[in-house]
């Protein structure tokens, strides 16, 4: 996750990245933030930011993360403040993209660095639900592939 023009973007305009990610076999997985931001997200759907990162990248995503836990009512009435809002979540499996909704909101209080001066998020991604959703992505034909093996083996008795 992170800022869509200021964070993510950046790293695929860098020369051959793009061209890399087009030509390689590696699932492509995108995290969606839980929260629009000012002058990045303000007022667009998940599916419009999935359309602007395979617009950039030249090729679809595989995977992408979408939060359907609950955001702390405190942090979001904060956000709301600010005009922020929860992405709306409009997207659908399909053009060769997995949908993976999940809880990732991370609910322990987030501190601040001593001396951070910047404007941090309030509400961030879980890093342990993040990671396990990762591992079962990354996992997912070794996972069948032990599934389908347990089944066979289990027809067979001593």
């Amino acid at each position: 996750p992170g800022d869509l023009y200021t964070t993510i973007l950046p790293n695929i305009l860098v020369t051959g990245i793009k061209e890399e990610i087009k030509k390689s076999n590696a699932k492509l997985v995108y995290v969606s933030n839980l929260m629009s931001k000012i002058g990045q997200t303000r007022g667009k759907t998940q599916k419009e930011i999935v359309e602007i990162m395979e617009k950039y990248i030249g090729r679809d995503l595989d995977y992408v993360l979408v939060n359907n836990g609950k955001i702390p009512e405190k942090a979001y009435l904060r956000y709301k403040k600010d005009g922020e809002d929860i992405l709306k979540d409009d997207l659908k499996d399909g053009f060769g993209r997995k949908i993976v909704r999940s809880n990732l909101v991370a609910y322990g209080l987030v501190k601040k660095d001593k001396g951070d001066k910047l404007a941090r998020s309030l509400v961030r991604h879980d890093k342990k639900k993040l990671a396990l959703k990762l591992y079962t992505i990354f996992n997912e034909k070794r996972n069948k592939f032990v599934r389908i093996l347990s089944s066979l083996f289990s027809l067979y008795k001593d």
